[in-house]
C-alpha cells in the first residue's frame, strides 16, 4: 500500500545509520529503543532538520519530552 510512496534502508548499528545518512537524503530517521538515548544528541548535532521516530512499545511520553526540549 505504501511502497509508491515510502522506502525504506535497514541498517543494522549506529555506523551504518551514519553511512546511510551521508550518502543519500532521507525524510525521517526511525530508531528503535535500545539506541535512540545515546544517539539521540549525535543525530540532532548531525542532522538538525531530520526527524527521529522512536518505536517503542512502552516508553512514557514524559521520557521523550525531555529529550526533544534540549
Amino acid at each position: 500500500m505504501l511502497n509508491p510512496h515510502l522506502s525504506l534502508t535497514p541498517v543494522s548499528n549506529l555506523a551504518e545509520v551514519e553511512a546511510a545518512l551521508q550518502a543519500e537524503s532521507y525524510d525521517a530517521l526511525f530508531c528503535g529503543l535500545g539506541t535512540w538515548k545515546r544517539s539521540f544528541e549525535q543525530f540532532k548535532m548531525n542532522h538538525p532538520g531530520l526527524p527521529v521516530i522512536v518505536l517503542s512499545p512502552t516508553a512514557d511520553n514524559r521520557e521523550w519530552i525531555k529529550y526533544w526540549r534540549r
